[in-house]
């Protein structure tokens, strides 16, 4: 397939002209250099067009890591579309998205964080740490419960938790 036209604010995020990127093969070898990836990503983009000729009305990628024309990587999310007989393409940069969530798990690994859910209706206590292993799930009246807690902080952890418990709030 050609690429038709790039508007101005494809040209500022990624750095890339329509002269740049005449085809779509060429585009993904330029978006993609990892051969493996692309390949993917084509396999899918292939899919994607079976989806939108089979009456759908868009069809939406997973967050993809995109190569710009400087070499900077952005991650984004594709919106594919058919319009008439061409495929309009909108991309929502998650980039920003990215790296705040990548500070903030380094913040919980660095402050040795780890966060509880408590699910009132299974009587579960989720918790992911982020400090040693994730997604062990534990029951709240369970001896380990407080385990990693600090041995001063024990009786007040106990104290907030089994309140809450009590109270139904989170």
């Amino acid at each position: 397939g050609t690429m038709l036209r790039v508007n101005r604010a494809f040209t500022e995020l990624l750095g890339y002209t329509a002269d740049d990127l005449p085809t779509i093969r060429e585009a993904l070898r330029r978006f993609y250099p990892d051969p493996e990836y692309r390949e993917q990503l084509a396999e899918l983009f292939a899919q994607d067009l079976v989806y939108l000729t089979s009456g759908r009305s868009h069809v939406a990628s997973p967050t993809l890591a995109v190569r710009c024309n400087d070499g900077r990587e952005v991650f984004l999310q594709g919106f594919l579309t058919r319009v008439g007989t061409e495929l309009l393409l909108a991309w929502i940069d998650l980039t920003e998205l990215r790296r705040s969530q990548h500070l903030a798990t380094e913040a919980q690994v660095i402050a040795k964080l780890t966060s509880w859910e408590f699910d009132f209706t299974s009587d579960q206590l989720h918790y992911a740490d982020r400090a040693g292993p994730a997604g062990v799930f534990l029951a709240p009246r369970q001896q380990g419960l407080f385990e990693r807690v600090l041995p001063e902080d024990e009786e007040r952890a106990r104290a907030e938790f089994f309140g809450a418990v009590e109270r139904h709030v989170p």
